[in-house]
């Protein structure tokens, strides 16, 4: 026999003991991190913004780039490609900032900027352009979308 009956008593009280430390523990934490907000407490919709914000920062430069190489060699078939891409990703980030916008606040006039400029990007896609009409609507300014239509 490993332990007698008293050293068996003994560590199993030690061993109840560390469970209930390490339980009211666990529950200290996971108390503290609901009442907290949780672990990442930020504005779902604030970061929401802050990702297009920083994939139409990105955009913009690509689209510096894509210039800049088209003005380097004008007859390059690629460099005109990746300038069409580049404004074609800079036309969707500019529509998903201002979806971001209007979702956190219906009435920023930021939003209706950058639709507008997504718009003026690419006029071609419909879909950026019923961003526009979404977000005029959605800011009682119908007539904004006007010159993209």
């Amino acid at each position: 026999m490993l332990f007698d009956g008293k050293h068996q008593k003994v560590l199993t009280k030690v061993l109840a003991i560390v469970a209930i430390v390490a339980f009211a523990g666990f529950g200290l934490v996971a108390g503290g991190l609901a009442v907290s907000g949780g672990c990442g407490a930020n504005d779902p919709l604030q970061q929401a913004i802050d990702d297009a914000q920083s994939r139409a920062t990105t955009a913009q430069a690509s689209v510096a780039s894509a210039q800049q190489a088209l003005k380097a060699s004008p007859r390059n078939a690629g460099a005109k490609a990746d300038l069409v891409q580049a404004k074609a990703d800079l036309a969707k980030a500019q529509s998903t900032l201002s979806q971001a916008r209007v979702a956190k606040d219906p009435t920023d006039p930021q939003a209706l900027k950058d639709a507008l400029a997504a718009a003026r990007t690419a006029p071609d896609n419909g879909d950026i352009v019923l961003g526009l009409i979404t977000v005029a609507t959605a800011q009682d300014n119908p007539g904004a979308a006007l010159p993209a239509i």
